[in-house]
C-alpha cells in the first residue's frame, strides 16, 4: 500500500489533490493510503505519531505556520526515504529542493497529467526496490542477494544460515541485527530461531508457515498473532 501525505492550506486546492491522487489510485489499480492536512505542523504531527509516508505532497507557500519548505526540512530529518513532491507557484523555489532532495515538482495551476506522472515514477521507484540488492554478511566476506531470493534465515547455536534460492550460506550477524534491517522490507520473525521473507509464504499455519518452494519454517504460539497479521496485510497490499 502507498502511504501519500498531502499538505494544501488553499480547500479548492486540497479538494483537486485529494480527488485526483485518488482517482489516480483507481486507474492504476494500486492500494493507497492519504491523509490530508491543512498546516504542515499537522503533518508533523502526524509524523511523530502515526508513522512514515512513501510520499509527501507539499504546498510550498503556506499562509499559516511553517512554511511547506521548512516541514520538508523537518521530514527528511526524521525520514531518509520519502519523496518529497513539492506544489507551488513560483519557480524560484526550484533550486531550494535541492536541500532537501525533492523528488519533482508541480508548477501551478497543477495539471492532472502531471500529477500522475510524478506518482507513477514514485511507484515505479517503490517497486524497483522490491529487487534491490543487499549485502549480507557472510563468514568470509560479503554476498550480495536480492531480497525475493531469500527464503528465511535460521539461527542455529553460534551460527546463522540464510536459506535462499541457491542453497545455504553461513553468517556472522546475529538474528536480531538481521531483524533490524530487514524487518521493514518484508521480513518477520516467527520464532526465536527464524526469520521469514513473507514474499515466500504460500500457507500459514498456527505452528508453521510452508513456503512457496515446499519448505516449512517454524512458528511459534507467541508469533503467530504478530506473523498472521503482517502475512494479512502483505497480501492486501500485494493486491
Amino acid at each position: 500500500m502507498l502511504r501519500i501525505a498531502l499538505c494544501e492550506d488553499e480547500q479548492h486546492q486540497l479538494d483537486w489533490l485529494q480527488a485526483a491522487v485518488t482517482a489516480w489510485g483507481e486507474k492504476r489499480k494500486k492500494a493507497i493510503h492519504l491523509d490530508v492536512f491543512k498546516t504542515a505542523k499537522d503533518l508533523l504531527r502526524s509524523y511523530q505519531t502515526a508513522g512514515q509516508y512513501d510520499v509527501a505532497l507539499l504546498d510550498i507557500n503556506m499562509e499559516v505556520g511553517i512554511s511547506g519548505m521548512e516541514a520538508a526540512q523537518a521530514i527528511r530529518e526524521l525520514d531518509e526515504e520519502v519523496f518529497i513532491i513539492f506544489i507551488t507557484a513560483n519557480k524560484d523555489y526550484l533550486t531550494k529542493g535541492y536541500e532537501v532532495e525533492a523528488f519533482r515538482y508541480l508548477l501551478k495551476p497543477i495539471q492532472q497529467e502531471g500529477l500522475f506522472s510524478a506518482l507513477d515514477a514514485v511507484a515505479a521507484k517503490l517497486e524497483a526496490k522490491e529487487h534491490e540488492i543487499v549485502l549480507i554478511p557472510a563468514l568470509d566476506g560479503y554476498a550480495k542477494m536480492a531480497l525475493p531470493d531469500i527464503l528465511f534465515i535460521e539461527s542455529r547455536g553460534h551460527l546463522m544460515e540464510i536459506h535462499w534460492e541457491n542453497g545455504v550460506m553461513e553468517m556472522r550477524e546475529t538474528l536480531s541485527s538481521m531483524e533490524q534491517t530487514l524487518g521493514t522490507r518484508g521480513f518477520i520473525r516467527s520464532h526465536r530461531c527464524y526469520l521469514v521473507n513473507l514474499r515466500r509464504i504460500f500457507r500459514l499455519k498456527e505452528d508453521h508457515c510452508l513456503l512457496d518452494n515446499g519448505q516449512r519454517v517454524p512458528v511459534s504460539r507467541k508469533q503467530y498473532p504478530v506473523v498472521k497479521k503482517a502475512f494479512m496485510d502483505w497480501v492486501a497490499n500485494e493486491r
